[in-house]
């Protein structure tokens, strides 16, 4: 099986909520590429963790930050240059499940939930394994490694994902035509 991304890993603790993908302007504030469905709930959130993996992670206060399209521009505590902010590109953003809503509907699930998760058909073929996510408007979209390193991209759709239980690591789905 390939590995999966090692920043979203299902984690009891933390979990992986976004990305530094670039600077903003000369006062140090950064870039912030979010993987939460509603990416200004961080915004409430006063300490962030930043790090490339869980292990190097560390705490940084949020001063300011807005929503800006489908990025936040937050302004963090020692960051006071641009060169500071272009420092902590490609870092990720880690923050307590704790600190995050809880899930209410059984459907539900945070990305990082699946990173990693099995991708079986319902009659048990192996496809892969969720290396990660996207985002295209209509609905998420489940990118799925085989053995070989073949991409295969499956909508998070009823019609195609059948089950998911990210206790046993697995995700059952039906491969439509052209799938």
């Amino acid at each position: 099986m390939p590995k999966p991304d090692e920043r979203c890993l299902l984690d009891d603790r933390w979990l992986v909520v976004g990305q530094v993908v670039a600077g903003f302007g000369i006062r140090g504030a950064v870039r912030v590429r979010v993987i939460l469905e509603q990416p200004e709930q961080l915004l409430a959130v006063p300490v962030w963790h930043i790090g490339a993996v869980e292990t190097e992670r560390a705490p940084v206060k949020l001063l300011s930050g807005r929503l800006q399209g489908t990025v936040l521009i937050a302004q963090l505590e020692g960051v006071v240059t641009r060169n500071q902010a272009e420092s902590l590109v490609g870092q990720s953003l880690w923050l307590p499940r704790s600190q995050l809503p809880a899930l209410t509907d059984g459907d539900e699930f945070y990305w990082c939930d699946l990173i990693g998760c099995r991708v079986q058909t319902e009659t048990g073929e192996e496809i892969g394994a969720v290396v990660s996510m996207m985002a295209t408007g209509a609905n998420d979209v489940l990118v799925v490694n085989d053995d070989a390193g073949d991409e295969r991209l499956l909508p998070l759709t009823a019609e195609v994902v059948r089950h998911v239980d990210v206790v046993e690591r697995l995700i059952k789905v039906w491969l439509m035509p052209g799938l």
